[in-house]
């Protein structure tokens, strides 16, 4: 049969060629095959099982769920800062079914107040794995323009309409400075805390937000989603609820804070209302005063600019940050030093004449006529300036320093 098949080769030379070259291909084609076997058992019994995990990474995808950040009280319950429903505009890539010309893209970017450009160069740094935010915090008439438009362009266009949890301050006006602000979460605190933020995210940079940030922020949660090849939901294979964060109460009143707010009007300033009993603060007011709220958003360098060049420094806390002279808080000091040092007693008596002289200034007594002879009980009841002006002469600056910074004059008080 061999010799037959080849019967039409006539130079046996040539058959033996013909025969070698079939052979050596045969050879290869076995090698191939073989080679092919290897790598099916190396795919399907020794990394089976890492390709099939890859796999199910690939059509399992996992979500984090943002916790409600917790409430904020005053000392009687009454709530001054919680937290409210907002709405970013976001754009991605993997649910877009089709294109946008220029005039479509050119009546989203109307309502948001962009140019057309700005808008394009947005969605540039979009990708199929990590959407990109158009606009932030966009107000209700704004959603409804955009709802509007989605109705009429179509909403496989890849632009989203994403609601996100956002802080709502209830009275701005009432100590913002110590309330602080929220913003957007910084590179050193993603890598300070892996896993508990991700890019995007609001945290306290000022306040109260700040110091009890921990408290808080809450525990986000986590829910995964079976997928297809074009990142579309199919259904929730597993979910584990957010927990919301701590609620705060705080020592201060509203009404009194709210008072305050009334009798400064825009004038600057800053006064502290404190329970002597326990030091709790029932009223802190700085003024002129900001809105918290601005900070959660993208903020203008116009209104950043108005802010910072404002004469009256309505950023400045300056209850804990102003430098004031402190004035009659400081007469209990003089008091306590020159009991501390013997320099008088309670019952000892300095004549106020309404006038004190050192070297050639003169310092009035706020009573023009003077207070006449007084006791360190009714000196403290007068508040009378001469009275602690004689005094503190006789304790003498280097002994009065040092017992001022022994009451924490001078020191920082870890406030703020």
């Amino acid at each position: 049969m061999r010799r037959e098949s080849l019967e039409w080769i006539s130079d046996e030379a040539e058959r033996r060629i013909f025969q070698r070259r079939t052979l050596f291909a045969l050879g290869i084609i076995g090698l191939v095959f073989c080679a092919i076997l290897l790598r099916l058992f190396v795919l399907q019994m020794i990394r089976g099982e890492s390709y099939l995990a890859l796999s199910e990474r690939n059509r399992i995808r996992e979500y984090r769920i943002t916790p409600p950040r917790g409430l904020i009280f005053d000392r009687n319950g009454r709530l001054l800062v919680d937290n409210r429903l907002g709405f970013n505009l976001i754009y991605n890539p993997a649910s877009r079914k089709k294109r946008l010309d220029d005039e479509q893209l050119r009546i989203i970017s109307t309502i948001l107040g962009l140019e057309l450009d700005e808008l394009k160069d947005a969605m540039k740094q979009a990708s199929i794995y990590k959407p990109s935010r158009i606009a932030v915090d966009i107000d209700y008439s704004t959603v409804a323009k955009l709802e509007e438009a989605f109705n009429i362009i179509g909403r496989d266009t890849g632009f989203e309409i994403q609601p996100t949890p956002k802080r709502n301050y209830r009275y701005p006006q009432v100590v913002p400075h110590f309330l602080g602000h929220m913003g957007e979460v910084c590179i050193a605190h993603l890598k300070s805390e892996p896993g508990v933020y991700r890019e995007g995210d609001l945290v306290g940079k000022a306040g109260i937000e700040k110091a009890l940030e921990k408290e808080l922020r809450g525990k986000a949660g986590r829910e995964w989603v079976e997928e297809n090849a074009f990142h579309q939901r199919i259904r929730t294979l597993r979910l584990e609820p957010a927990t919301p964060g701590k609620n705060v109460y705080l020592t201060i009143d509203l009404e009194l804070n709210l008072e305050l707010v009334k009798i400064f009007g825009q004038r600057a300033g800053a006064a502290v209302v404190m329970d002597a009993r326990t030091g709790d603060i029932l009223a802190a007011h700085s003024s002129p005063w900001f809105d918290p709220s601005i900070f959660g958003r993208s903020l203008s360098p116009q209104v950043w600019k108005q802010l910072e060049s404002d004469p009256s420094h309505p950023l400045l806390n300056k209850v804990i940050s102003g430098l004031y002279p402190p004035g009659s808080v400081f007469k209990p000091v003089v008091a306590l030093a020159a009991l501390k040092y013997g320099v008088l007693t309670p019952e000892s008596t300095v004549f106020c004449p309404g006038i004190y002289r050192l070297g050639s200034f003169e310092y009035r007594c706020w009573k023009r006529d003077g207070h006449g002879l007084l006791s360190l009980h009714r000196a403290i009841v007068e508040s009378c300036d001469v009275y602690f002006y004689r005094v503190a002469e006789q304790v003498g600056i280097d002994r009065l320093a040092e017992f001022a910074r022994a009451c924490g004059f001078g020191k920082r008080t870890g406030i703020g």
